[in-house]
């Protein structure tokens, strides 16, 4: 559980770093009632939900509050879709959700090694640096950073 909880803080201070993260939290005084953290993909002008606590005990329904809220803000930043994320909660089909079928891809990298691991959410940065390289005319950068790209590409 400590592995899990560490990658999704760093998945979301990562997501917060690029100005991609939207955390929604509601309170009732000085009690924390729920919140939802909800990734933004401004390219395809998607909203992902990503994780959700709530308090099923505050005598509100949390969930659909959260989502309104959440559902309201992506409308602001224009986003023609909302994802709200796995599960069957009745407030999620109150806002019009519908069950869709997903398949699931999992990755295991050969090397435990940290220095050999490539994260793939930095690969259109990497892809810029080496178009940079080559408008440089810098070949030897471009073609170490192609030869990179490339392996970790077959991972």
């Amino acid at each position: 559980m400590a592995r899990l909880r560490t990658r999704y803080h760093q998945h979301l201070t990562r997501a917060m770093q690029m100005g991609n993260l939207q955390l929604i939290t509601l309170w009732a005084g000085d009690r924390f009632l729920g919140g939802t953290a909800n990734l933004i993909d401004r390219q395809l002008a998607v909203l992902h939900s990503v994780a959700e606590g709530r308090d099923d005990d505050a005598g509100v329904d949390v969930g659909i509050l959260l989502s309104v809220e959440m559902v309201s803000r992506a409308a602001q930043m224009r986003v023609s879709w909302v994802d709200l994320d796995h599960g069957d909660y009745d407030y999620k089909y109150r806002l019009g959700a519908q069950d869709r079928s997903v398949s699931y891809l999992t990755l295991r990298r050969r090397s435990r090694s940290r220095a050999m691991q490539f994260d793939p959410a930095m690969a259109p940065f990497a892809v810029k640096a080496t178009r940079e390289f080559i408008r440089a005319q810098d070949p030897d950068k471009a073609r170490t950073a192609m030869a990179q790209l490339r392996r970790h590409a077959l991972e």
